[in-house]
């Protein structure tokens, strides 16, 4: 009983935590706010891992206090790998390098939404103020911004449904989240540099 609940445990964590870089990695409008980039080497005082790195290192060490068998080790790997699938879209680059180019797409998006150049709306996020507050001072109502985003999402998850690296359930999801997503980055401020 008490293994059962181990390999719950483990199994549920890995697919939680795999399923978060899935999500992230196929969400429209991920890490689209004005923030940095996490430094190369990832947080101050956290090392960086390969997705499924943490859970081989988690089980290994359960096997070696006799916890979990070997064979038991690697059927949750197993069974965490056919869960969560492959994931082509990564394409071997960091995780913060994928944030970056989605920020970069949704400043873009809604720079020409604006009518300003990507460049004067970055600029203008870095000088502390939202979307909203620049779409505003251009007599572009921030709703129609909102808008832009939302059906640029939606255009990105149909494409990714059309690629197969997402199930039609999951798309419907993103969707019906991407209005909030959007309307939160285009009110988003970040402190001034």
């Amino acid at each position: 009983m008490k293994t059962r609940k181990v390999v719950a445990s483990a199994v549920a964590a890995a697919t939680l935590g795999m399923g978060g870089l899935a999500v992230a990695a196929t969400n429209p409008l991920a890490g689209a706010g004005a923030e940095e980039p996490p430094p190369p080497g990832g947080p101050p005082g956290r090392e960086r891992h390969r997705p499924g790195e943490v859970l081989t290192s988690a089980l290994d060490g359960l096997v070696a206090k006799g916890t979990l068998t070997r064979a038991q080790a690697d059927a949750v790997v197993g069974a965490v790998k056919a869960e969560v699938g492959e994931r082509p879209d990564m394409g071997g680059h960091r995780h913060g390098h994928r944030r970056h180019a989605d920020r970069r797409q949704v400043v873009a998006t809604a720079a020409k939404a604006i009518g300003i150049s990507p460049e004067d709306l970055a600029a203008a996020l870095g000088d502390g103020k939202s979307i909203a507050d620049v779409a505003t001072a251009n007599d572009v109502d921030p709703a129609s911004v909102v808008k832009a985003l939302v059906d640029a999402g939606t255009a990105r998850v149909d494409a990714a449904v059309k690629a197969g690296r997402l199930k039609a359930e999951q798309a419907a999801g993103i969707k019906e989240r991407l209005p909030e997503m959007a309307e939160r980055i285009v009110e988003h401020k970040e402190p001034s540099r």
